[in-house]
């Protein structure tokens, strides 16, 4: 279990990495709308900004204070979503009563490994599959951006964080992916962590946008770079897929 969840979470931190193109393309406009937020005054804030810092505290704490306030806020919602995808994963698993509890979390296993899969395809530009989760959710972004445009422009590490906390939400193939491998994961606390090391991975281009570590951004955006992150994705899967099926509760079946 322990191999499955160190493959699990260095796939996820991979697939953070390769996906600086799709996130510069997804991420770009929150943290560019964080950065110019310093340039607002305070009087022109929503009421629903999050008043953290005092007047005083705003310019010591300057651009990067406010983007990893918010680049935080993203990380702990997307672990909220793995600690929930895992919890339903397991909760899946149990109503399955305990004849069929093990036989259900490895088919969910070969199910996670299966997205794990999809994402190094996208990854290296041979399969657009993950791309089609955003469309669902697509449709409830629209009343989550008004919610999102009512707490910004940030003034303050807390506006930052909830703001940063609601931009986890944005519809994106990749944290979707990342969800369902939660799911098949099948453990809350584990979920947590597949969602969170996916997050750690996509922090050098998004705090790269915001112009605080361009030079990172930039290599990540590199076609190599998605490419050599996409093909360590695709081999863990692989690997995971074949220690699972090979295991003693598949193995018996195939």
């Amino acid at each position: 279990m322990e191999t499955a969840a160190g493959g699990w979470l260095l796939s996820a931190v991979m697939s953070g990495l390769g996906s600086a193109g799709h996130c510069a393309l997804m991420c770009g406009a929150p943290m560019a709308a964080v950065i110019a937020a310093r340039r607002v005054p305070a009087s022109a804030s929503s009421a629903l900004v999050i008043p953290l810092a005092s007047p005083s505290l705003r310019p010591a704490l300057g651009d990067a204070g406010l983007a990893l306030a918010a680049q935080c806020g993203r990380i702990l919602s997307y672990g909220a979503g793995g600690l929930l995808a895992g919890l339903l994963g397991m909760g899946a698993t149990q109503a399955t009563g305990p004849a069929w509890s093990a036989l259900a979390t490895a088919w969910l296993a070969i199910l996670a490994q299966g997205v794990v899969l999809l994402t190094g395809l996208y990854l290296l530009g041979l399969s657009n599959g993950i791309r089609r989760l955003e469309g669902p959710a697509a449709r409830l972004w629209p009343h989550l951006a008004r919610i999102t445009g009512r707490v910004g422009p940030v003034q303050s590490p807390g506006g930052a964080l909830a703001f940063g906390a609601l931009w986890g939400w944005i519809p994106c193939g990749l944290s979707y992916a990342m969800l369902l491998v939660a799911f098949g994961a099948a453990d809350p606390l584990l979920g947590m962590a597949i969602l969170t090391a996916f997050g750690i991975g996509t922090l050098p281009v998004t705090v790269g946008i915001g112009s605080v570590s361009g030079s990172a951004a930039a290599l990540l955006r590199n076609p190599t770079t998605r490419r050599i992150a996409g093909s360590i994705v695709v081999l863990m899967a692989l690997a995971g897929a074949y220690r699972v099926a090979s295991g003693p509760t598949l193995a018996p079946l195939l």
